[in-house]
């Protein structure tokens, strides 16, 4: 440039034009200018040059660590048009990235995607700040797979005022543990809810994090008030041995690292002031570096498992007392056998002296009143079916429910019915039943009333669904005492409940099993103040006599042949005495293999048995169970009886199952073992 205004100078002024010094100073000094500015020229050209290189390799970097990154990059004008689009390493577009340039980018997706976009650009566009948004796409990821959820994340980043960088991440995996850590503290969080103890976690200070629910019930407190409390504060046990404060557990589980279980007699607080008996365990929790992070507490109300435990022990010596009352009823039946057998021999060979048969009548009347508490008090301790002979009710009421009233201020007034249908029942079950019944009015009236007993016969008529009458015989027993609420009545029939301050709840479920298992039905109505009602319904006998004939000495006799098996000598003297009273002749034997032998020697001889009787069950030797198992081996059309003073064997409730065809519940009088015997006989 300087050199061209030289030449324009030296144009205009001419060559031959003389300068003045001035003027060459002035021209010295432009053209030095102008020197200066060419060296310039040059750095700067060099500089330029050396700063597109460098911009060049920044660029390439830029570019190489854009594509490192698995994301997408759009540059964007504040409407949201794409300018320019960068993809990242291993991001699946399916498309050419150049298919989206011009495009608004809130345009790609869907509506409420592109209303997201949209609302994030006005906000950057405003605040000149970044704004990240997160989406969700249903995209086929590969022709062999189904739709998927697709979880991005996007960053909206002010470059200039029209230039916005954005930035989209798929988040997927993140996002998919994020909610599975999400789900499984959901269900860590059920899991606290559903679990009955209460459950405290805590720091290393021993400072709350987390209770569940149980624990805020115990406690009085809320979780939100509990949190960052020590446990001590909120957990408040007192070691009932000293009645002083437990403290120092948490501590405890840290030194041991391991759980401790604290088996004191202990008792939590509650915020409000409740008791509770309780046990607590105590666990220090660890992190994957075994390094010790907090503590776990569980604490178990153990009140009901104390009241079950209680409940176990009552059980148990009730379990105790039936097997020893077992016991002592089976020796007692044996006596009282051979006293009531005595009797009734007694009775048949006296002669017409009135005086005498009277004592002795009384005296059989007794023993039957003790076999009936016997056979009560083995039903009461050991339950047992029911066996069945067919009874005349009127007389066994009288004598039970009258019985019971000796001594007490009750009076009793009987309405039974003239032609009352016979029942199949085991009497000294049904005994018991009215025994129970009895018991309960006269307690209900402890200053004297009137006790009301009716029986008559009863039909439920057909209906559409059985298609067929039912005949009972109904009894009823009516108080007129203080009576039952009606929130009570409903559950009296229920075990170990009583409305009774000293009750033990057995006795009316005791006689609702008996009835039940006579297939009959036990009922109750009252009302306060004026008294309760119980009603029994026993079903008919198949029976077709009306009343129980009373068969004369000759009418019980018979002949032949009877085996006697039982273990009490005393038992066989009776049983001796009966069938020798009755024309039989018996061979008794005090063992099972004795009565195998006896029978087979009996019938090689040509002489077999008509019967055999068999007591069930004989200590240390085979009992009538596995004789008769021996015996049907040797003759199918034995004809045997089985005797015991034990009721709730299955043998004696189903003993046609054992191959016997008949049974005797001991004690029994001359008469009924005549009666069975002769119809075990006659088949």
């Amino acid at each position: 440039m300087h050199n061209l205004l030289k030449r324009q100078l030296k144009k205009c002024l001419g060559e031959s034009f003389s300068l003045s010094e001035e003027m060459k100073i002035f021209i010295n000094s432009i053209n030095e200018a102008y020197n200066q500015f060419d060296e310039d020229r040059a750095m700067l050209e060099r500089s330029l040059e050396l700063s597109s290189q460098e911009l060049l390799q920044t660029n390439s970097e830029m570019r190489a660590t854009l594509q490192a990154f698995p994301d997408l990059f759009f540059s964007v004008d504040h409407k949201g048009v794409i300018s320019g689009i960068k993809v990242g390493s291993n991001v699946n577009v399916f498309h050419h990235p150049s298919v989206y340039l011009g495009k608004r980018i809130q345009d790609i997706p869907s509506r409420e995607i592109a209303h997201k976009f949209s609302e994030a650009l006005s906000q950057v566009v405003t605040t000149r700040e970044q704004v990240r948004i997160e989406y969700r796409l249903s995209l086929t990821i590969s022709p062999e797979r189904e739709r998927e959820d697709q979880f991005y994340e996007a960053r909206l980043l002010p470059i200039t005022d029209d230039q916005i960088f954005i930035i989209i991440r798929n988040i997927t995996e993140s996002k998919q543990a994020q909610l599975a850590l999400l789900e499984e503290k959901e269900r860590l969080a059920v899991t606290l809810r559903s679990i009955v103890d209460g459950v405290v976690t805590t720091d290393t200070d021993g400072r709350i994090i987390i209770m569940n629910k149980a624990m805020e019930t115990m406690t009085d407190w809320k979780q939100s008030e509990a949190c960052n409390h020590h446990c001590t504060e909120v957990v408040t046990l007192i070691d009932n041995h000293n009645n002083a404060p437990l403290k120092g557990v948490v501590e405890q589980s840290f030194g041991r690292k391991t759980v401790v279980n604290v088996a004191k007699n202990l008792t939590l607080i509650s915020r409000s002031g409740r008791k509770a008996t309780v046990t607590i365990s105590v666990a220090p929790i660890t992190d994957q570096n075994d390094r010790l992070i907090g503590a776990i507490l569980v604490v178990r109300d153990i009140a009901e498992k104390l009241k079950l435990e209680a409940e176990l022990m009552k059980s148990e010596r009730m379990e105790s007392i039936g097997i020893l009352a077992g016991g002592i009823a089976h020796d007692f039946n044996n006596v009282l056998g051979a006293i009531l057998g005595n009797i009734s021999l007694a009775k048949m060979y006296l002669g017409t002296n009135e005086k005498s048969r009277n004592l002795i009548e009384r005296a059989e009347k007794a023993s039957n009143r003790a076999k009936e508490l016997t056979l009560q008090l083995l039903t009461f301790s050991k339950g047992g079916a029911p066996i069945k002979e067919t009874a005349y009710l009127p007389e066994m009421l009288k004598e039970t429910v009258l019985f019971m009233l000796s001594g007490s201020k009750v009076k009793c007034e009987f309405v039974i019915q003239s032609n009352l249908w016979l029942v199949d029942i085991d009497k000294g079950q049904i005994c018991q039943v009215i025994n129970n019944l009895v018991i309960n009015a006269v307690q209900a009236m402890p200053n004297g009333g009137l006790l009301k007993i009716s029986a008559e016969n009863w039909v439920k008529e057909a209906n559409n669904h059985s298609g067929f009458r039912r005949q009972f015989v109904r009894i009823n027993i009516e108080d007129n005492g203080e009576g039952i609420e009606n929130e009570k009545i409903l559950h009296i029939f229920e075990p170990y409940f009583t409305t009774k301050k000293n009750g033990s709840g057995l006795g009316l479920a005791t006689s609702y099993s008996i009835i039940k298992n006579h297939g009959g039905l036990i009922t109750a109505e009252s009302e306060p103040g004026i008294g309760t009602t119980f009603t029994l319904l026993l079903p008919v006998s198949k029976e077709n006599v009306v009343e129980i004939s009373t068969s004369e000495d000759h009418d019980l006799r018979g002949e032949g042949r009877i085996l006697v098996m039982d273990d009490d000598a005393t038992i066989l003297e009776v049983m001796h005495g009966y069938l020798e009273f009755l024309g039989y002749e018996s061979v008794c034997v005090n063992n099972g293999d004795a009565a195998i032998n006896a029978y087979i020697t009996a019938m090689k001889s040509g002489q077999p048995f008509q019967a055999v009787v068999m007591d069930l069950t004989v200590p240390g030797e085979k009992g009538g169970k596995e004789v008769m198992k021996k015996l049907l081996k040797i003759d199918k059309a034995i004809k045997a009886i089985v005797s015991s003073g034990y009721s709730q064997d299955s043998v004696m409730s189903d003993f046609r199952q054992y191959g016997f065809k008949g049974v005797l519940l001991k004690p029994y009088s001359v008469e009924n073992f005549s009666r069975i015997l002769r119809e075990v006989i006659k088949g």
